[in-house]
């Protein structure tokens, strides 16, 4: 498991930020947890019960907060929970949850 780089808890700030997104987990992954300054921020949202809507939605808050308050664009993926299962992106990318909000029972 990785520590949160101070690159993790800047994003978290800006995922509060950007608002409710019930039914999603977000995770970061790629050079934000690796480099001192990435050139991107790569986020996954893996869903049970969100809206593609909804996600639409929290995806766009995200990206103009993190353009505004960090100078860079948001790469995303985003997988569905059984998707995740099937492909295991958190475990191959070593992606480090952001927003814990679906029930355990899901996850």
């Amino acid at each position: 498991m990785r520590v949160m780089t101070s690159w993790a808890y800047r994003v978290k700030a800006l995922l509060t930020a950007a608002g409710s997104r019930n039914g999603m987990r977000v995770y970061l992954f790629g050079s934000a947890l690796t480099h001192v300054e990435p050139t991107d921020i790569d986020l996954l949202i893996v869903y049970s019960q969100a809206s593609f809507g909804a996600i639409r939605e929290f995806r766009k808050a995200v990206d103009l907060l993190a353009q505004e308050e960090l100078g860079l664009a948001v790469d995303w993926v985003t997988l569905s929970v059984d998707e995740e299962h099937e492909v295991q992106f958190i475990a191959t990318e070593g992606a480090v949850q952001l927003s814990p909000v679906l029930p355990d029972s899901v996850a």
